[in-house]
């Protein structure tokens, strides 16, 4: 199985569960905050939505999610290869970086955003859609992140950061 490194533990994460609660305490006193004694004991496990879950690098973030026993939703478009995540049983969404209600749908009952997403094409790294995609889709996905009161993301840089240069880096 995938390991995590130990400096990128999720907060509540508790070894050997993989359960993680937004108050982790509640093992210390022997009941679940807000339930009555005798009450069935539910914990509710960390939602995160994997935006470009798809891709080379996503796919593998979200094999390593699922396997820390995380609930994982993942942001793909309709026409996206799913041949990496579809067997995975993670939570498929569709929508696009450029529509937002879609975004609001897909970060709604989520705690986390890892965004993943953005044009990987190489002969597409000087097109007009480029800065659309990664800044204006990056901003959506950071509104839609706030507005689902949604307090923690981690965003990973696309191409664009190599500005398509011609030689290797």
């Amino acid at each position: 199985t995938p390991r995590m490194g130990s400096s990128a533990k999720l907060p509540g994460w508790t070894p050997g569960n993989g359960r993680v609660v937004s108050d982790p305490s509640w093992r210390a006193s022997g009941r679940t905050p807000g339930l009555r004694p005798g009450a069935p004991r539910t914990v509710r496990l960390m939602k995160i939505l994997v935006t470009g879950g798809n891709g080379f690098i996503g796919s593998v973030v979200v094999r390593m999610l699922l396997a820390r026993g995380l609930d994982v939703r993942c942001l793909v478009r309709r026409t996206s290869r799913l041949h990496r995540i579809a067997h995975l049983g993670c939570e498929l969404v569709y929508g696009d970086l450029l529509d937002f209600p879609s975004l609001q749908a897909a970060s709604r009952d989520c705690d986390v955003v890892i965004h993943l997403a953005a044009i990987v094409k190489w002969d597409l790294i000087n097109s007009p859609s480029m800065f659309d995609v990664v800044a204006g889709g990056t901003l959506n996905v950071l509104k839609a992140a706030v507005g689902s009161g949604i307090e923690r993301m981690v965003y990973v840089s696309s191409i664009v950061a190599l500005d398509g240069t011609r030689e290797p880096v």
